[in-house]
């Protein structure tokens, strides 16, 4: 098969030939890859090697990195370095932003292999990348990490029920472990009161929690990675789950403010 130059890598990157019949199935296709390949984000996790506690590492498949032009590093990696590999062979602009929490390098090869000249994208940034097929060289970078807080506060803390919720009109990043994030409360639970544990969410799906002791009126954050908001999700603060019927709660005044990144 005839095949484009470059996106030819991608398995709808087939030319339309003279003698072929429903050529508008190879034209349709054709237009979606070019749209996809220049506009498309991937969400790409990295993932933890075995045996390699130093390591995180993602691999993009032919079809994954010729159809897409984003790629949007994210996962729960524990490693101090993670390594985004693309196939070789075609030559393809695209750009990297990376919601890992750790520093990721890009670069040419296949699993546990990299070749060629690599580009680092720090955590919490972003850069534009051009692959020739073997080497990967930097266009553009952004500003880096750009501090963005969020801040709610919660006159009364009722279990089982959202009690505050916010739509992200741009996206954002909450590091892992809520680093910099802040919670007090005027009223603490009373002595003996059992921890209330409130529920962070990304779209109703926990990534995090915030706890507060008897007495104490600071509130302890906890989340195992850093989480990915694009524009449209919700982070939302749920009520402790306590149990029905839910006996009252003392905690009251709760001032939150999420740290984040854009």
């Amino acid at each position: 098969m005839t095949t484009l130059d470059n996106l030819g890598q991608h398995s709808d990157g087939g030319l339309i030939v003279q003698s072929q019949l429903q050529k508008e199935v190879t034209s349709n296709a054709l237009d979606n890859l070019l749209s996809n390949a220049t506009q498309k984000q991937l969400a790409v996790a990295l993932a933890d090697l075995s045996g390699s506690p130093s390591a995180s590492e993602a691999v993009l498949s032919f079809d994954d990195f010729y159809g897409h032009a984003v790629f949007a590093l994210g996962g729960s990696p524990t490693a101090a370095l993670g390594l985004l590999l693309v196939p070789g062979g075609g030559a393809h602009f695209f750009a990297v932003t990376n919601g890992s929490g750790i520093d990721a390098s890009v670069a040419v090869g296949d699993a546990g292999s990299p070749a060629g000249a690599q580009v680092t994208v720090p955590a919490g940034g972003a850069k534009l990348l051009h692959s020739d097929g073997s080497d990967i060289v930097e266009l553009a970078s952004g500003a880096g990490a750009q501090p963005y807080d969020l801040a709610f506060f919660l006159p009364a803390i009722v279990a089982d029920v959202l009690l505050a919720q916010s739509v992200a009109a741009r996206g954002f990043i909450l590091p892992a472990a809520l680093a910099g994030s802040r919670a007090r409360a005027a009223t603490p639970l009373a002595s003996g009161e059992p921890d209330a544990v409130l529920s962070l969410r990304r779209n109703g799906v926990e990534f995090g929690t915030l706890t507060f002791a008897a007495l104490d009126d600071v509130g302890v954050f906890a989340a195992a990675g850093a989480t990915v908001f694009a524009p449209g999700d919700l982070l939302q603060v749920f009520g402790p789950a306590l149990g029905s019927p839910t006996p009252t709660i003392a905690l009251a005044d709760v001032s939150v403010t999420f740290r984040s990144q854009v």
